[in-house]
């Protein structure tokens, strides 16, 4: 049986560990899984030159760095949110809860 074209390459399988292998047992998202590829097959593909993968392996790196903090930004405007407006300490977000609120403790509007 003829081996096909895709299944194995010599360029992702040059050491002892395939790089789906990898990516696979790293668990890695596209994007990471797409920089350990190029940096992995970097000079080894024919038709693709070493500096052609290596920019492939950065763009994908630069792309999940927009990802990570578009996310961290969106977390931090939901944190925002949270916060009582009113100034007022809210034991219930601290994860502490009393019994019942005092004058010295009151709960946050959002908590009443």
């Amino acid at each position: 049986m003829k081996r096909k074209v895709y299944d194995h390459p010599s360029y992702y399988n040059s050491g002892k560990i395939e790089v789906i292998d990898v990516i696979e047992d790293w668990d890695l998202n596209f994007s990471l899984g797409s920089v350990v590829k190029y940096a992995a097959r970097c000079g080894k593909k024919a038709g693709e030159t070493v500096e052609d993968d290596l920019t492939k392996a950065l763009w994908y790196l630069k792309r999940d760095l927009k990802r990570i903090k578009k996310a961290r930004r969106k977390m931090n405007r939901m944190k925002k949110r949270l916060r009582c407006p009113k100034n007022v300490t809210c034991p219930k977000q601290n994860g502490f809860v009393p019994k019942k609120p005092t004058k010295k403790r009151p709960l946050c509007h959002k908590c009443d």
